[in-house]
Order: structure tokens, then C-alpha cells, then sequence
């Protein structure tokens, strides 16, 4: 048995791959949904924090069911600041993709903003965008840049949604 999290399996079985442009559920609810969006899908080398990693968009709208169609989200809406993350939140069906009718989200480019962290204690660090450039100053939403695990994802929501976190 693999470590508790509030996030609860969609389906059993493993999930698929996320690609660009995905929307997908995750709950840590019984009887509600959220929905996430993917913007980058395994990005190469030199513009993420990892080779093959994930940004993702978490939104705090919850739905009764699993929505079938959906209007844009503004930055507003984020449940949590961007983050980069690896495929597992699908494998192991955290995430499930959705397949919405009539996407009008097709088209949006992807816009996000990062801490980067300095590799050393005397140093500062930078602000960047999500390919890794640096920007000027810090931008809202601004999260961390580094790849997490669903893990770490399960407490940033746990935490947004008042939910107390599960034990390692």
C-alpha cells in the first residue's frame, strides 16, 4: 500500500499521459470535482525545471459532477500557483483527463511565473517564466520552480482547501 493522500483515485487501473491542453478532474472530496489544466506536456530539456515534466494550472471552482464543458478560467481562479509535476498524478488516476466538448481553452498560451531558488546560500535568487527566462520582477501567480510530486500537490490543495494533510 503507497502513501495516504486526501487526492482520491478517479478510476482504477493506470491513467494516460497528459498531453498539452488537457483539462482534467481531481477530488479530494467524495461528492465534488475540481479541474486542472495542462499546459505544457513533458517539456524537453533547458525549459523546465526536469526534462519531461508537466506545468499545470489547479483551479478552485468544485463541480457536483465531472463537467462535460467549460468556460476559460482567469489566473484569479487558481487554487494554488502554477507547478511543474511528472506524470505520476495520472498514472496512479489523481488526475483524470476529461474530454470536454467544444474546448474554448484550445487556444490560450501558456503564461507563468516562477521563484527560481539560488543554488547558493550567499546568492540570490530570480524570477522566472515558464520556459526558465528570467524576468524582470516577481508577477502573480509565482510559484516555485521545481519539479514536485503528486504528493507535495495533494498538501498545496489539502492546505487551499482547509483540509487537514494525511500522514507520510
Amino acid at each position: 500500500m503507497g502513501p495516504q493522500t486526501n487526492l482520491r483515485k478517479l478510476c482504477s487501473g493506470r491513467g494516460n499521459r497528459p498531453s498539452a491542453g488537457d483539462l482534467f478532474a481531481f477530488t479530494p472530496f467524495e461528492d465534488r470535482f475540481l479541474v486542472g489544466r495542462v499546459l505544457i506536456a513533458h517539456a524537453p530539456q533547458g525549459q523546465a525545471p526536469m526534462p519531461g515534466a508537466n506545468l499545470i494550472y489547479l483551479y478552485k471552482r468544485q463541480f457536483s459532477i465531472r463537467p462535460t464543458s467549460l468556460d476559460a478560467f482567469a489566473l484569479a481562479d487558481l487554487l494554488v500557483p502554477p507547478i511543474w509535476t511528472n506524470d505520476q498524478a495520472w498514472t496512479r488516476v489523481f488526475f483524470e483527463t476529461l474530454h470536454i466538448a467544444g474546448d474554448r481553452w484550445a487556444n490560450l498560451a501558456p503564461t507563468a511565473w516562477f521563484f527560481r531558488s539560488p543554488l547558493r546560500p550567499d546568492a540570490e535568487g530570480s524570477h522566472v517564466d515558464q520556459h526558465g527566462n528570467r524576468v524582470d520582477r516577481r508577477r502573480e501567480p509565482c510559484g516555485e520552480w521545481g519539479l514536485v510530486s503528486y504528493r507535495w500537490i495533494d498538501d498545496r490543495i489539502s492546505d487551499a482547501l482547509e483540509i487537514t494533510r494525511t500522514s507520510a
